[in-house]
């Protein structure tokens, strides 16, 4: 993985940059700002990857549903990926599980 990155929960404070991520990441799930602001700061499933500095270049989101886990969305900045950011948020996400 990619050197100096930190994964913790996803925050209020994160919502513009996660918000932006998706738009920029065609893969996303794009949804509404207004989603990302409901679930920042409550949610124990949605995580963020950042930089040294406090740039976002990730984020996961999941929920419990009928005794399963289901990633809701995913993304990760495209200049960073195929470095094991995603393994990381995914391998953090079954640590909480």
């Amino acid at each position: 993985m990619a050197r100096r990155l930190t994964t913790r929960g996803f925050e209020r404070r994160d919502v513009s940059a996660v918000f932006d991520l998706d738009r920029a990441t065609v893969e996303a799930a794009h949804w509404p700002r207004s989603e990302y602001e409901r679930l920042a700061g409550s949610s124990p499933l949605a995580l963020v990857t950042e930089k040294a500095g406090g740039a976002i270049v990730a984020f996961l989101i999941a929920r419990r549903a009928a005794g399963e886990v289901e990633i809701l969305n995913l993304a990760v900045c495209g200049r960073l990926r195929r470095k094991g950011i995603a393994s990381a948020l995914l391998s953090r996400l079954f640590e909480k599980l």
